[in-house]
């Protein structure tokens, strides 16, 4: 991108906060979403204001408060992006599977969590199977101002969930929070995973109207 169209993108956009919460096995399978990117002096390091894991409910709930909290209490114009990084329990279309202790977490039950959004939020579940799509619910329903969510639609590999984060965020750090920009991610996204998985639709958004994409679930 040319430095002019840098610069009219970044005019009107706060600063990118990207926040980071995942299951704590990831980790320790190497499976986990942070890259050299998001720490150790990656370039997205001053960017990045919080990484957290978690291994029961508890954890989960505190950590989401706690990152929620930050979000309200930053400038009003920031940009923030929530990566909850997690296996899913098959199925379900709403749980995060716990690896330690083998029970789970079901996101419906927590939409509290998100009574008071910030002004500019995207949520990425990269979550590789179970919390799709109606996990997307208890983000969206009833909240004003509604954030972006985006998600696997469908079981998908570790490294096209990662790599979609990049893309995901290569583009909030240029062009903010632009729902049509993060929409233009998704179809290419699609298109260059559709034969891998055999469906039009791998990754969905829950846009800030109230619309899903898929309209009907998986295609």
């Amino acid at each position: 991108m040319s430095s002019y169209l840098s610069k009219v993108y970044k005019k009107d956009m706060g600063t990118l906060n990207i926040y980071v919460l995942e299951e704590k096995s990831l980790a320790k399978a190497g499976m986990s979403c942070m890259t050299s990117r998001l720490s150790n002096g990656g370039d997205l390091q001053s960017h990045v204001k919080e990484v957290v894991s978690f291994s029961d409910e508890k954890s989960f709930l505190s950590s989401i408060l706690s990152i929620v909290g930050k979000m309200l209490s930053s400038n009003s114009d920031a940009i923030n992006l929530l990566i909850i990084s997690a296996h899913g329990l098959d199925e379900t279309g709403t749980n995060i599977a716990l690896e330690e202790d083998g029970t789970s977490i079901n996101l419906r039950d927590h939409s509290d969590f998100f009574k008071v959004p910030p002004n500019h939020l995207v949520i990425y579940l990269s979550i590789c199977k179970g919390a799709y799509p109606g996990a997307f619910a208890c983000f969206c329903q009833g909240y004003e101002p509604k954030p972006i969510v985006v998600s696997p639609v469908v079981p998908i590999c570790p490294n096209d969930a990662n790599d979609f984060q990049h893309m995901l965020i290569d583009t909030m750090t240029i062009k903010s929070d632009n729902e049509d920009e993060i929409f233009k991610q998704i179809v290419l996204f699609n298109s260059k995973v559709k034969n891998s998985y055999n469906h039009d639709y791998t990754m969905g958004i829950f846009k800030r109207n109230g619309e899903w994409v898929p309209p009907q679930g998986i295609k």
